[in-house]
């Protein structure tokens, strides 16, 4: 130890320590030789350095031993303490003596380390000194990061991967799990670990006998050992786990002491259990569908063929199985076949869909649409096809049906000069008849009427009229009838044109059709007749003595004009002010016998008693129209038994020279033809309309749903396929997983497509029997709780007194259940429970209007109802929420097929029930489901 003084406070900056004694040199000779960082500082809180040794310089990156000295220590920490801090650390030196800390510090470089600070307060004559030693301990620390990040990361890994670990040292029987395996056993993971006596209790009664004797023989000769068990966990769930042990032996060869892994196994048992159900149901689909599934090489020759081979063609499948397909197929198709199959084995079709006439039993050819997939092996060499086949001859039919009524159709329309045309309003797609074309005397490649072709060719005095009709037809669902004129190659035409507008449910405007009459003729006829009776009028007063003449002339043209209303097919007759006939066409006798069993009508009759197609009053509420001065049209159906035509019926007022109205003539014409071929046109547009936007959907969820698994087979086969002897067991098994999931996954897609085909195709088949409804919800819900990544809660509320057993379609019951209860957990927030209500309502009572919806007055019934609180459905996907492969257009990247709710309605259907959804967007949705039941 020093004896003799120290420089001050005040005299830190000096360049050194003064050594003079022997103890003093012996000192310097410690201090400067240590290969530790020391120091020499003053004994104040915040204590400047006074000397330093050469491995203090080094460790600070010091360029000398002045840029140390007379500093502050404290400043060269990486977070200076605070004058209150350092007080209390002085205040601490001084009662102990001496002080440790391990501390941040940076060099005069920047450098930043970790240091142990070892500080110790030394008295030297009247004074004290602070001696501080200072050692590097970076290493040391990022080590112990290290560890502790390997110790988290291992802890992760293994709840991840759902793997535990244990020890189990065998001379003080002390057993240590980690903290997986505690969640493994149903137990919050805590610092005591169960005893061997604890595990063995919750090892199933099957398994204990052989864990025990496995254990004992790892204790007794270091056996290691691998085995599946069932446990109960402390939380009272079964489970299935993976247990492996090895023995570690002492140097004599004793086994000191065992270590292993439990793994979950439960899904993968789970999994394996439902992929053979699967494969059997995959085979029951393909046995009983009715179309004919098959795999063909490529020679040809089918390596396998359905049962459906037989109802639909009359083969056994093993009759067929080992031909070559083209036996089956009429001579003029079997080349398509044979292109097929080279362009197949060189991986240059992937597929096909053919329609082609294929030979029966019974010596027929029948038309078939046949779909053929290339399947490639595991190294993606193409294999074979597959085929699937449905019988088309009644559709082919159909079609040449259509054709033929679409021929009828234009011929039609070509024989009475009448064009009809149909616009989309929401994708403006245009449809005209052939016959509209040449009225309107515009090419076939033309383009197609949108409004304002037709107006260019309008006589401009009429274009008004045209525009705020069509304008009203869509914007005010009014319908449009006027007489026009056109322009067509320089000649004036004159054209009746129609218009009415389609609306949808909620009364938009969604398409106009239309018609258009050419009546150039007529009016010809009409201004040839206003012509001469001009001139007859001009006659009498200028030329009275030609007045014989002149009535020769006319009583000619009455007579040409009574010739044509006679010889028109059109039934025309006239009425005074008090609706009595003042004259009748042949046509008009004729139609008056038919439908009124008149022996013989006669002028003077009262009208309003005598005319089919409505009612008397009716009739006078369209004569009243007419005498006001009205021209307007009507659509009458005339019906007498089995005799029904619809009829044209136009109105017009007859004016006399003084321009009063006296009566009105009355024009009819049988239009049965032309609404049966508009009526099928309709029907015919509807159906592609319909099976247009079902294809486009079956199309986008095919793409996608398939797609999606497929990628991740193929992309887990091929790391298995690569990487293999690299992997760990547990991360093959892990894309062996992901492997099985997607092919779960297809085979559920296909199920439901084939289910809802059966349904469409024949209806579900409804066998009621006698079950516990109770129970039944209870399994469903359980099944949806054991799902590992279920995070759901499902909270079920049964009221009504329901009985313990009913009549009603199990099977049918759990579709409906686990269809709305799936879609309610995939739509909804993971911390708001889903509502499962039941109520049971004897004699329909209690239910209000949904009972009245799905019940018989007296009827028992069940009322289900799925309420979540997800993101909702807006009114316009409600519409639509049933049909098959409908999405609704917020469910964004939740994963999906449209098929669950065009299921669950179908058995909904086959119970003779309903079912309802309320629902806002963002706030949740409610299905409610009411079925008729009686109590067995």
């Amino acid at each position: 130890m020093m004896h003799r003084a120290l420089p001050s406070a005040t005299a830190a900056n000096s360049a050194s320590v003064p050594f003079s004694t022997d103890s003093d040199d012996l000192f310097r000779a410690v201090f400067e030789s240590s290969t530790d960082a020391l120091f020499l500082s003053t004994d104040e809180d915040d204590s400047l350095i006074i000397e330093c040794n050469q491995p203090a310089i080094e460790l600070f990156e010091a360029p000398t031993k002045q840029s140390l000295v007379g500093i502050s220590g404290v400043s060269l920490r990486v977070i200076p303490l605070s004058a209150e801090e350092l007080r209390k650390r002085s205040l601490e030196l001084q009662i102990e003596g001496m002080i440790y800390a391990e501390l941040e510090y940076k060099t005069l470089t920047g450098r930043v380390f970790w240091a142990a600070h070892l500080a110790k307060r030394l008295s030297v004559g009247d004074h004290f000194i602070r001696v501080t030693r200072i050692t590097d301990i970076s290493r040391r620390k990022a080590i112990e990061e290290d560890l502790r990040n390997h110790k988290a990361m291992l802890e992760e890994a293994q709840h991840i991967a759902n793997i535990g670990s244990w020890e189990f040292d065998i001379p003080t029987q002390e057993i240590r799990w980690s903290d997986e395996t505690f969640r493994l056993f149903g137990m919050e993971p805590q610092s005591q670990s169960p005893t061997l006596e604890e595990y063995m209790a919750m090892v199933s009664e099957e398994d204990k006998v052989r864990a025990a004797g496995l254990i004992g023989e790892a204790v007794r000769m270091g056996t290691p050992y691998k085995m599946e068990i069932r446990i109960i966990g402390r939380d009272g769930v079964s489970r299935y786990q993976e247990a492996r042990g090895k023995a570690v032996k002492s140097a004599s060869g004793e086994v000191v002491k065992l270590f292993g892994t439990v793994r979950d196994i439960t899904e993968r048992r789970l999994q394996s259990k439902a992929l053979q159900d699967s494969e059997m149901r995959l085979r029951n689909i393909i046995d009983n569908t009715n179309a004919i599934i098959a795999t063909i090489a490529f020679d040809g020759t089918i390596t396998f063929a359905s049962n459906t081979f037989q109802t639909a063609l009359g083969f056994a499948s093993e009759e067929v199985v080992g031909k070559n397909f083209q036996e089956f197929l009429h001579p003029e198709h079997s080349v398509y076949l044979g292109e097929l199959m080279i362009q197949g084995a060189r991986g240059e079709n992937e597929g096909s869909n053919l329609e082609l006439r294929v030979y029966h039993r019974n010596g027929v050819w029948l038309w078939f649409n046949i779909i053929t997939s290339l399947v490639r092996d595991d190294h993606g060499a193409p294999s074979h096809f597959v085929a699937i086949a449905r019988d088309i001859s009644e559709q082919k039919k159909l079609a040449e049906k259509l054709r033929r009524s679409e021929e009828s159709l234009a011929e039609a329309q070509r024989m009475a000069h009448l064009g009809s045309w149909y616009v989309d309003l929401a994708n403006n797609a245009m449809e005209w008849s052939d016959e509209l074309y040449r009225i309107l005397g515009v090419q076939r490649n033309a383009t197609p009427f949108d409004g304002r072709g037709f107006l260019e060719i309008v006589h401009p005095l009429d274009k008004s009229i045209v525009r705020e009709g069509l304008g009203r037809a869509v914007h005010h669902q009014e319908m449009l009838q006027e007489e026009v004129r056109i322009l067509r190659n320089g000649s004036l035409r004159w054209l009746d044109v129609r218009v009415k507008p389609v609306t949808d449910a909620d009364g938009n405007t969604t398409a106009l059709f239309g018609t258009v009459w050419d009546i150039t003729e007529r009016k010809v006829t009409d201004q040839q007749i206003r012509a001469l009776n001009l001139t007859l009028e001009e006659r009498v007063q200028d030329r009275t003595q030609q007045l014989e003449e002149a009535n020769k002339q006319l009583r000619s043209s009455q007579s040409n004009l009574k010739t044509l209303i006679e010889s028109t097919n059109d039934a025309i007759w006239s009425i005074d002010r008090g609706y009595c006939l003042t004259a009748m066409n042949a046509a008009c006798y004729s139609l008056l016998t038919v439908y009124n069993n008149y022996r013989e009508a006669k002028l003077g009759m009262n009208s309003l008693y005598l005319m089919p197609g409505a009612s008397s009053d009716e009739w006078k509420g369209f004569y009243d129209t007419v005498l006001m001065g009205d021209r307007f049209t009507k659509h009458l159906r005339y019906e007498i038994e089995e005799l029904i035509a619809d009829y044209e019926i136009s109105f017009n007022p007859i004016i006399d020279e003084h321009g009063d109205i006296t009566g009105a003539v009355i024009y009819s014409r049988d239009i049965s033809v032309r609404k049966q071929a508009e009526d099928e046109i309709k029907r015919a547009l509807e159906q592609e309309r319909e099976l247009s936007a079902l294809k486009s959907r079956f199309v986008v969820m095919v793409s996608h749903e398939f797609r999606t698994p497929l990628t991740t087979i193929r992309a887990s086969a091929e790391l298995l396929e690569r990487l293999r002897e690299r992997l760990a067991p547990e991360k093959q098994t892990e894309y062996l997983h992901d492997i099985l999931q997607a092919v779960d996954t297809m085979s559920h897609l296909l199920e439901d497509v084939l289910y809802l085909g059966k349904a469409d195709a024949k209806g579900l088949d409804f066998a009621p029997s006698s079950i516990n409804l109770s129970k039944l919800c209870e399994n469903v819900i359980n099944g949806f709780e054991i799902v590992p990544e279920n995070e759901h809660r499902i909270v079920a509320h049964i009221t009504g007194g329901l009985p313990k057993l009913l009549w009603l379609d199990e099977k049918l019951l759990r579709h409906i259940m686990t269809n709305l209860l799936s879609n309610a957990l995939k739509y909804s927030p993971k911390d708001i429970p889903i509502e499962f209500r039941i109520h049971f309502m004897p004699d329909g009572d209690g239910g209000g209007s949904d009972v009245a919806k799905g019940s018989k007055d007296g009827q028992s019934a069940v009322r289900l109802s799925v309420k979540d609180s997800g993101i909702g459905i807006s009114d316009e996907d409600l519409r639509h929420l049933f049909e098959p492969f409908y999405r609704a257009s917020n469910v964004g990247n939740i994963s999906g097929t449209g098929l669950g709710l065009a299921i669950v309605k179908q058995a909904v259907q086959a119970h003779q029930g309903t079912i309802t959804c309320r629902s806002t967007i963002g706030a949740g949705t409610e299905f409610i489901v009411v079925i008729p039941c009686r109590v067995s």
